[in-house]
């Protein structure tokens, strides 16, 4: 696969990418005003920002519960998401970002359960610290959980991402450009968006999107894959998405919405 292939399907690359990074973006608001709204309902008064959300419970089941209100919201929404991309049909800038919006929202959940052992500061952590099951025995069960789900997730989502593939061409500069490339670049756009913030976590969530594509590679050469003539075209709308929610994150979420 030479620079030249991979650049017949540049607007694939931009489609993708610019769908990865917008629902980066929304799916870690959803999860933090998850946190902030089950707060509220607890009586407490939160700040929400775009990268966590304060309140002053630190204990028991109330902590919990706020906690674990963001990774099963992130879970749900994206169920939710990956379903109304099925039921979507063409190459629009909508059936690309619902499937990264399902996606993303189940590997933010994965990625919870993995990382209890490393991180305290995570919400599966503080799940289990907030009931006393912080043992070591519960922290490698949910990275075991996690991490089997991870690699479940790419297994999910690779017929997603074949389906939006043109059968009439070669998969793999597809598959590297929709897929691989499209996380990379994805990811380097949530990064731009929340300068001089460094959110490597945004980064760590899209590691299912390597799996997809060594699963891409496996796959039966035999098997049938895409449309015919599937080709994206850049979505005007979908950049400006893009580019309304980075200005969202420099100025509203930067500063806290309270609640």
């Amino acid at each position: 696969m030479g620079r030249f292939s991979l650049w017949r399907h540049q607007a694939r690359l931009i489609q993708s990418a610019s769908a990865y990074g917008a629902a980066a973006l929304i799916t870690v608001t959803l999860h933090e005003f998850a946190h902030g709204v089950t707060a509220r309902m607890f009586g407490l008064h939160p700040t929400v920002y775009g990268l966590h959300e304060e309140d002053i419970a630190n204990a028991g089941v109330r902590a919990a519960v706020i906690a674990g209100a963001g990774p099963v919201a992130s879970l749900v929404l994206g169920v939710i998401f990956l379903m109304v991309h099925k039921r979507l049909r063409g190459q629009s800038f909508g059936r690309y970002l619902t499937l990264w919006l399902g996606l993303l929202g189940m590997a933010v959940f994965m990625g919870y359960l993995v990382t209890p052992p490393f991180y305290k500061n995570g919400d599966v952590y503080k799940v289990l610290a907030s009931l006393g099951m912080a043992s070591p025995v519960f922290l490698w069960l949910f990275l075991l959980m996690g991490g089997i789900g991870i690699v479940q997730l790419a297994r999910t989502g690779l017929p997603c991402l074949l389906n939006l593939t043109n059968s009439d061409v070669a998969l793999r500069p597809q598959m590297m450009a929709s897929g691989m490339l499209a996380w990379v670049v994805g990811s380097a756009l949530v990064l731009l968006a929340m300068t001089p913030q460094l959110p490597l976590m945004l980064v760590a969530i899209g590691t299912f999107v390597p799996l997809m594509n060594l699963f891409a590679a496996r796959r039966d050469k035999t098997e049938p894959y895409g449309e015919p003539g599937a080709e994206p075209k850049i979505s005007v709308w979908g950049i400006g998405l893009l580019i309304a929610l980075a200005v969202l994150e420099q100025t509203v979420l930067r500063t806290g919405v309270g609640l």
